[in-house]
């Protein structure tokens, strides 16, 4: 395959879609441009996960202080498989949704 672009979105409502665009040669032997093929296929899926966290204020003076906060989300990692048919192509896919957020925040006031 010469090229492939994936275009995914945030889960907020844990309700997920993927969409995999394709352009290139899916024969054994190279391919002329004329020749290649494009698409697009859809996956929709279910992520289901938690979210773990801390915040910490430190007041250093009467109008300022620090704030950290920190979380971390995981979700559960999926796995399909994309037939492309038509093409005898079978693509395996897999979404592993991590997120790490390290904040520091000086407040004045």
């Amino acid at each position: 395959m010469e090229s492939k672009r994936l275009r995914g979105r945030r889960c907020p409502t844990r309700q997920c879609s993927l969409e995999t665009y394709y352009h290139g040669c899916f024969k054994p032997e190279p391919c002329a441009v004329a020749e290649y093929d494009s698409g697009r296929f859809s996956e929709d899926f279910y992520s289901a996960g938690w979210t773990g966290g801390f915040g910490v204020e430190k007041k250093l003076s009467h109008h300022m202080w620090l704030e950290v906060e920190g979380r971390y989300t995981s979700y559960t990692k999926e796995k399909w498989v994309t037939p492309f048919h038509g093409l005898g192509v079978e693509v395996t896919s897999e979404s592993a949704n991590d997120t790490t957020i390290l904040r520091f925040n000086v407040v004045l006031r």
